[in-house]
């Protein structure tokens, strides 16, 4: 972290000293399940692969999208990195995110980024404790790229180097192999049953 800050400054875009910022370097699974302050609004996870010789995995299975759900309040939000979106490897665990979320929460809505430093494409699954606001995928894209941009416009302070209104409605374009992948998945990891990343 020292290092990050050091060598990546504008990374944070000031984050460090934000007084709600919280860092803790411990095992996530155990730090959910002890956790009993006020719910989240949002957990987001960008963590390791669910590789066999990692620990990682445990944070991709069914019984730990349970305890993220109860950690969230009602109308709370998950984002978990979903692994890569190419035609080749999207299902070594994009569609087993998906399903397996899909067993927990009310809507599951994957998304996909360009991750320069991986040279490929990734993705990113989102998974919306209720459905009182959006009931699909749908209902998330329902603003045009003007209003999108006017949203972002009045929401967030400074200037964004890549989400605009057309990148949003590109970020949910999900590629026809991708959408038949899902829906054909049937997969669900447990702690009993993983499915690791090759």
């Amino acid at each position: 972290l020292k290092s990050a800050k050091k060598m990546l400054p504008t990374y944070g875009n000031g984050c460090w000293s934000d007084p709600r910022l919280e860092i803790h370097f411990e095992d996530a699974l155990a730090y959910l399940k002890g956790y009993n302050d006020e719910p989240f609004d949002v957990i987001y996870m960008d963590i390791s692969d669910p590789i066999e010789a990692g620990p990682g995995y445990k944070l991709y299975t069914k019984e730990f999208y349970e305890i993220v759900k109860q950690k969230l309040k009602p109308n709370g939000i998950f984002v978990t990195q979903s692994g890569p979106s190419s035609l080749h490897n999207h299902t070594d665990y994009l569609s087993v995110v998906n399903r397996t979320l899909r067993e927990v929460f009310g809507l599951v809505v994957p998304y996909l980024v360009e991750i320069p430093s991986f040279g490929s494409g990734w993705s990113f699954t989102m998974a919306f404790n209720s459905t009182q606001h959006y009931k699909s995928l749908t209902d998330i894209n329902r603003f045009s790229v003007e209003k999108m941009d006017e949203e972002i416009e009045r929401r967030i302070e400074g200037e964004l180097r890549f989400l605009s209104g057309a990148a949003q409605l590109g970020l949910f374009g999900l590629p026809k192999f991708i959408e038949e992948s899902l829906d054909r998945e049937d997969r669900v990891m447990t702690l009993s049953n993983p499915v690791y990343m090759h």
